[in-house]
């Protein structure tokens, strides 16, 4: 460890870490619930659970994870100055923060996917062009968590030389966790402009466009906070005092990775909300959303879709009403019937 000049009130114990336990116990229950009620959603309502609902499930330990680790790291002296911390406690500390790292980074690229796979459930079958760019991306995203995990294990030589005081040779982080933030906030924008072109070019009422927009969009509130977090990297590399310096940081990534469950988690949620609220639903319908007029009985489904488009039968005549977030309306269930799935009223 560098020496450290003590100022004149280094008697004093000043400290962070109940900063750090509450942001990231709330945060973690925000996501938990949300995942729940994603969960609850897709298999009790819609009955339509897929491998995006799983991985945003094993995302969500994954971030239990990153939290629990930031809980070690306060155990060993992180939020509080480096004058009161002692030699194996920064070691401790610093193995602590390097499994923190790792899990970060797999947890944040598990969302990644979660989205991709959700925006394919959602709009393979109206839009191919969206379809091949999620797996485009979700190929590259897989490459970037194995990428990244190898750019971690070579950072140091040996290994243990990421702990101070231990032997070896280590890059220069500050550029390297430059590069990963940058990639992964470019990486977001990109995931989450995926779904733009197809809900502007969806036929319904302005108001109804919006709505579905504003939803798409939350997921850009995560791009924010990942460019917060980016300005805070030069103070956490600041070996100054860096049990203390760190805190940001990590407060940082945790709120990070748990909003972006949320938004995920989020922007499934509407089928519950029908459900509870069917105000909702009728709010909905009087701004231009078709599908809950009074037509005939049975409504032919896309089985793949998270949130199936309906078909109206009428006349003859088949009009396929693309809306991703259509509920399924009260007194009907989904049914199996000739390889296909129907909306049938009870």
């Amino acid at each position: 460890m560098p020496a450290v000049l003590i100022p004149e009130h280094a008697g004093s114990v000043e400290s962070k870490q109940s900063l750090v336990i509450v942001i990231s116990a709330t945060f973690l229950a925000l996501s938990a619930l949300a995942v729940l009620l994603r969960i609850y959603t897709r298999i009790y309502i819609l009955e339509l659970p897929g491998s995006d609902d799983w991985l945003i499930v094993v995302a969500l330990f994954l971030a239990l994870g990153t939290s629990i680790e930031a809980v070690l790291e306060l155990h060993w002296g992180m939020g509080l100055h480096v004058w009161l911390v002692t030699e194996e406690m920064v070691r401790q500390q610093m193995r602590a923060l390097y499994a923190s790292v790792l899990n970060y980074n797999l947890a944040s690229n598990v969302v990644k996917m979660s989205f991709l796979l959700q925006y394919r459930r959602i709009f393979a079958s109206s839009s191919p062009t969206a379809d091949r760019v999620c797996r485009w991306l979700f190929s590259f995203v897989l490459f970037w968590a194995v990428l990244q995990a190898v750019l971690l294990g070579i950072c140091c030589i040996p290994i243990t030389a990421f702990v101070p005081s231990m032997t070896g040779k280590c890059l220069d982080t500050l550029p390297v966790w430059y590069f990963s933030s940058v990639l992964n906030i470019a990486i977001d924008f990109l995931i989450f402009a995926v779904p733009l072109p197809c809900v502007y070019g969806m036929t319904m009422h302005s108001n109804q466009k919006m709505m579905i927009f504003s939803v798409f969009c939350l997921g850009f509130f995560t791009c924010i906070i990942s460019v917060i977090r980016l300005s805070y990297l030069p103070k956490a590399t600041n070996q100054d005092d860096p049990s203390w310096n760190n805190v940001d940081l990590s407060v940082w990534s945790i709120v990070e990775l748990n909003c972006g469950i949320l938004c995920a988690s989020l922007q499934t949620l509407r089928p519950l909300v029908c459900r509870f609220i069917p105000s909702f639903a009728s709010s909905a319908s009087a701004n231009g959303e078709r599908v809950c007029r009074r037509l005939p009985e049975v409504r032919e489904t896309v089985q793949h879709q998270s949130s199936p488009s309906l078909s109206h039968l009428e006349g003859g005549r088949i009009e396929i009403i693309k809306c991703p977030f259509t509920q399924v309306p009260p007194g009907r269930k989904w049914k199996e019937a000739d390889g296909r799935r129907l909306n049938v009223r009870q």
